[in-house]
């Protein structure tokens, strides 16, 4: 037990340049919060998980909504804390990052970021529709004895705020270059937010996309990025149907005029059609080893120069990856792309376990948008004209991504914890498993329950820790005996 709050401690210290004395204790209380709690409440949860005094549920609250708390400087923090990390994976010398999107749902009302979002079925038809808030994430590929994992490092709201480009005018100087990031498509933000990470640990990365991010903007994201220095490159499935071209050929030096840029433009996915092309390769596919047929050839694409790989997996499926790293081999490229799954592990966790996304910082600012607005209707964003209320709402806005952050941090924290042989086998003593983990592990949720479950004996046994000791110090006091009920009444 002491060495699983040490080892959290450890974590935490990476923090203290971020705040001042006060408000480290607030960002103490509300990552060991999220690892104690035991309902999905929000910040009401913090202050029940901790046994707090009610009267810290104000100050928390301000936590969120204080813009002299850099969250910038939070999540560099983080990157620097994982750099260090043991068990973050590496490809050819290069970590491995994964992105995409989620959404959660919300109750239509005052909270910047809630739109309309449509469900779609099979055939990509409108069957339903629903109201949430669309997040952005960026995860990095960990291993350890138990298989991959991925912990969450970057978060961020990347739809439902385009309206923001109409207060660009009028907001403060420090703001523009915040509402300018949020105004980006959700492609150029995964970008962006990868190349941040990367910047961060200081480390090349690779991110695995899904093919939806596949795409010139993309590119063009990934070039500014590597402007300065090669820090980031891109696997990602490709669409059907794609086209490219093949390098340009010799040039004459005989030949007058410019040198041809490309040669013959192809279809990617014709080569499938050419079975003689393919050849065999054993590669380690979501948890086990499996034979399957490839193909590959580096082709340019919108003027960048990608390794394209073809495939047929036993069950008959075809594929097609695309990789900016041209050093990469076949194999490297298809187990890089299969790890991508573990961001949607990570999203289960996030919403079933740290209610990352749980919290409703509401803003009487806001106007409240109609349910049945037209596309042409300008949205509950657009209506605000006042420069003080925009301040308001942009403060409300990364109210959310300061939770969503804290959660994340929770999370990574409780992954490691998780991850740990050592810690592993002393957890699993006090949580019966009916089907254990592979490995000496452990799932975050059990993480959380065991810490959950044993605060008195955390409070009692651990009180030279600091973080122990901000626990103690903001919870609610003990009721003082009355006078003259000590030992006893007076009746008595």
């Amino acid at each position: 037990m002491l060495e699983i709050l040490r080892f959290v401690q450890e974590q935490l210290v990476c923090f203290l340049g971020c705040f001042n004395s006060p408000s480290y204790q607030m960002f103490v209380l509300i990552v060991m919060g999220m690892l104690m709690k035991r309902d999905h409440y929000g910040v009401t949860s913090l202050v029940r998980g901790l046994e707090l005094d009610p009267r810290h549920y104000c100050s928390l609250l301000d936590f969120f909504h204080n813009r002299l708390i850099d969250l910038d400087q939070i999540r560099q923090s983080w990157y620097r804390c994982l750099a260090n990390h043991k068990q973050v994976y590496t490809t050819n010398g290069k970590v491995e990052l994964v992105g995409d999107g989620t959404t959660k749902k919300h109750q239509l009302g005052n909270i910047p970021g809630v739109y309309k979002q449509y469900k779609y079925g099979d055939k990509m038809v409108q069957v339903s529709y629903f109201f949430g808030m669309f997040w952005g994430a960026i995860g990095i590929v960990c291993a350890s004895s138990g298989g991959f994992y991925c912990i969450p490092a970057f978060l961020s709201i990347q739809q439902g705020l385009k309206s923001l480009k109409q207060w660009f005018d009028t907001i403060s100087p420090e703001r523009k270059e915040y509402v300018e990031q949020h105004t980006k498509s959700h492609t150029e933000q995964i970008m962006d937010g990868a190349a941040e990470v990367a910047k961060g640990m200081g480390r090349p990365c690779i991110v695995s996309l899904d093919r939806y991010f596949l795409s010139t903007p993309l590119l063009k994201r990934m070039d500014a990025a590597n402007a300065f220095q090669h820090i980031i490159d891109v696997v990602a499935r490709v669409q059907n149907p794609c086209s490219a071209n093949r390098l340009p050929p010799p040039r004459d030096p005989h030949k007058r005029g410019r040198p041809p840029e490309k040669g013959e433009k192809v279809s990617v996915f014709d080569f499938f059609e050419q079975k003689e092309l393919f050849s065999q390769l054993k590669v380690f596919l979501y948890g086990k080893d499996e034979v399957v047929k490839y193909y590959t050839e580096d082709l340019l694409w919108h003027k960048h120069l990608l390794r394209f790989v073809l495939v047929i997996r036993q069950d008959g499926s075809k594929c097609v990856f695309a990789s900016t790293d041209v050093e990469l081999s076949p194999a490297q490229i298809i187990e890089v792309y299969s790890r991508r799954f573990k961001i949607e592990l990570g999203f289960r966790s996030l919403k079933q376990v740290m209610a990352a996304f749980s919290a409703r910082f509401w803003s009487k600012d806001l106007p409240k948008p109609n349910r049945f607005k037209k596309k042409n209707e300008p949205d509950s964003l657009a209506q605000v004209t006042d420069p003080n209320q925009r301040e308001l709402i942009l403060n409300t806005i990364e109210a959310h991504e300061r939770f969503a952050t804290m959660a994340a941090i929770a999370m990574g924290i409780a992954q490691m914890i998780a991850a740990n042989p050592v810690f592993a086998k002393t957890i699993q003593k006090y949580r019966w498993l009916r089907t254990p983990h592979k490995g000496d592990t452990v799932s975050e949720e059990t993480v959380v329950y065991y810490l959950s479950s044993r605060i008195s004996t955390i409070l009692r046994f651990a009180p030279d820790l600091h973080i122990i000791a901000i626990i103690r110090d903001h919870q609610e006091p003990l009721d003082s005996p009355q006078k003259g009920s000590q030992g006893g009444s007076k009746a008595a």
